[in-house]
């Protein structure tokens, strides 16, 4: 795959994600990576990147130097129009035409400023413009709930099953690249970070999470009302 990419994409490449566990947002940062890299990849056309409260991990400067494409969106908060809820960066392959960049940016679901949950068509129709697989697309589309669905480290979308052929190609091809980049530390921590679950597990770890994240609390606070007696 690196044998394919011109010599200054893969050397700025290799500096850029140097940096990937640098700062308070090494998962997001980490999220970014894979989105970005399955477009060179060719695995997809087009990525949304983008976190709350806090800068994409690449910039438009960046996506230049890399020879692709990108939009920056950003959007506030209803009641405070100064404070920036959310930054997202549209990238996309050289490939695609400026009218569809232009198409898919404006079709884009955001749920940022609506409070909206997104239709059936509405979901077939964001997971097609992403380059989804598209079982995984009809998959999604009819989810029971939020945790239905399968996770890959290395892929962005949520797989229909944990035998996806589909999904395991492009979660191999982006590990592959990850690696051939030098970037084995980025493979172990994602790796170690994200298994394959299923959704039960997935339901599971995010309850156990949420009742830690209680306990720690409940902890800080009596020591607190502890130390003011």
């Amino acid at each position: 795959m690196s044998e394919n990419l011109d010599d200054n994409i893969m050397k700025y490449l290799k500096e850029k994600i140097s940096h990937w566990n640098e700062g308070n947002h090494v998962d997001e940062n980490v999220e970014d990576i894979i989105d970005l890299v399955q477009i060179i990849c060719s695995t997809k056309t087009y990525s949304e990147i983008g976190r709350l409260y806090s800068e994409p991990f690449f910039t438009l400067k960046d996506l230049v130097a890399l020879d692709l494409r990108g939009v920056y969106q950003k959007y506030y908060l209803e009641d405070a129009r100064d404070e920036i809820f959310a930054r997202d960066l549209h990238v996309f392959s050289k490939s695609v035409p400026i009218e569809k960049i232009n198409e898919a940016v404006a079709k884009q679901y955001t749920p940022y400023n609506d409070g909206k949950k997104a239709t059936e068509s509405e979901r077939i129709a964001a997971g097609r413009r992403f380059g989804y697989p598209e079982c995984c697309i009809q998959h999604c589309a009819n989810r029971k709930n939020d945790f239905d669905g399968y996770t890959f480290p290395f892929t962005s979308h949520r797989a229909c099953s944990r035998d996806c052929e589909e999904s395991k190609r492009i979660n191999d091809k982006v590990r592959t690249f990850l690696i051939e980049l030098g970037r084995n530390d980025l493979v172990d921590y994602r790796e170690k970070e994200v298994k394959i679950f299923t959704p039960q597990k997935r339901y599971y770890d995010i309850l156990c999470a949420m009742n830690m994240d209680k306990k720690k609390q409940e902890i800080k606070n009596r020591e607190e009302q502890a130390k003011s007696r």
